[in-house]
């Protein structure tokens, strides 16, 4: 598994997120059944580490039991990743 990449067991069955560009894929089967969009605010060019919001969570009806669980792990990625700093969505 690449560092742009983990794994989630899920009731639903075993979820694979994946990190594309600015995207958080989630994957069941190979097929994609959500994503998670990121957004930069801060510059990357500066001193601080980039700074992005999590601007869009779109899941398919079978994740939506896990959205809290898929969130938070798919935050957590992307800032491991990136080296970012992530803003979570207001609920």
């Amino acid at each position: 598994m690449s560092l742009r990449e983990r794994q989630l067991a899920l009731p639903v069955g075993e979820a694979l997120l994946r990190i594309v560009l600015h995207d958080v894929l989630v994957l069941l089967t190979g097929l994609e059944a959500g994503k998670l969009r990121f957004r930069v605010l801060g510059s990357v060019n500066s001193d601080e580490p980039p700074l992005y919001r999590l601007s869009e969570v779109v899941l398919d009806e079978r994740l939506q039991p896990d959205h809290d669980l898929i969130v938070e792990q798919a935050i957590a990625l992307f800032a491991q990743y990136t080296g970012a700093r992530v803003i979570g969505l207001k609920r």
